[in-house]
């Protein structure tokens, strides 16, 4: 499936996860486990993804805003297709 920038989700993953400092991509895969294995802990898991998204863009400044831009989008693309896996 193609998302508005013509890029399918598979490839928009793989293009945001690209060069993320390593307490970012951490934050990122307990997320998706979270999400796949319907955690009771998924709020935490959220907030800890966009508390260390934040980090890298504001505080320590590795990834740009537009990278955490593309992050936050993204993550939004990862529930949707995690949700739709679940209801069919």
């Amino acid at each position: 499936m193609k998302c508005e920038t013509g890029t399918n989700r598979t490839e928009l993953e793989q293009m945001y996860e690209h060069g993320l400092p390593e307490y970012l991509q951490h934050d990122l895969d307990a997320y998706k486990e979270g999400l796949r294995t319907n955690s009771s802990l998924f709020d935490c898991l959220r907030g800890e993804l966009y508390g260390s998204i934040n980090m890298a863009a504001i505080s320590d400044g590795i990834i740009s805003s537009e990278h955490a831009d593309i992050c936050e989008r993204s993550i939004y693309l990862i529930v949707m297709r995690i949700i739709a896996k679940q209801h069919s």
